[in-house]
């Protein structure tokens, strides 16, 4: 049997589809882990959030549109707080070495839901230290999904999630939360560019 292997690729506001190769090869050994599928996406996820915003300076960073009453900043703020809660919080308490220098305490302030967008502007971290510590989030999740049975998966969250039963879930929603969220993006920078 045949195997044709692609992915979407996203490239100034159309998605293409990538032939990334096909094969004669067995099923079996062609098959993701539900962990290997998480980390891929997480790691697509973050990686498309990231190229989204590269290239935005300061003040693009924190302009807010009255049309939409938001900007990137809270954004992308907003994306690792509720980042941490569905993949650390929920799902496996964080490495120590990790808490050091990530303060969800601090974020709450600025980020969690349904705080304003339109406040404490000048006080939010930096571009530069929120995608620090988007990459810092990023690497502790795909280590805490490496070390996640299939079992631990299917467990009800640490403590009650708004969105989520299962720690799968939880994983999940932070992913899709985060494509959302991207859409969001790009359509502030289109504006912006505008």
């Amino acid at each position: 049997m045949l195997y044709i292997s692609y992915i979407w690729v996203y490239k100034e506001h159309m998605f293409f589809i990538l032939l990334l190769g096909a094969s004669k090869t067995d099923k079996s050994k062609r098959m993701m882990t539900t962990n290997q599928i998480l980390i891929k996406e997480f790691q697509f996820i973050n990686n498309w959030t990231q190229g989204l915003v590269e290239t935005l300076n300061e003040n693009q960073w924190n302009e807010t549109l009255p049309e939409i009453r938001t900007n990137i900043s809270w954004i992308i703020g907003h994306i690792v707080h509720n980042n941490y809660w569905h993949s650390i919080g929920w799902v496996k308490p964080a490495s120590n070495k990790f808490l050091n220098d990530f303060d969800i305490d601090y974020l709450d302030k600025f980020f969690k839901k349904d705080s304003n967008p339109l406040l404490y502007i000048e006080e939010r971290p930096s571009k530069k230290e929120i995608l620090t510590l988007m990459n810092l989030l990023k690497e502790e999740t795909i280590k805490n999904i490496k070390e996640l049975s299939p079992e631990e998966l299917e467990q009800k969250t640490l403590s009650p999630s708004p969105v989520a039963k299962t720690k799968y879930e939880s994983l999940s929603f932070a992913i899709k939360h985060q494509m959302w969220h991207n859409g969001q993006i790009a359509m502030i920078k289109r504006i912006l560019k505008n």
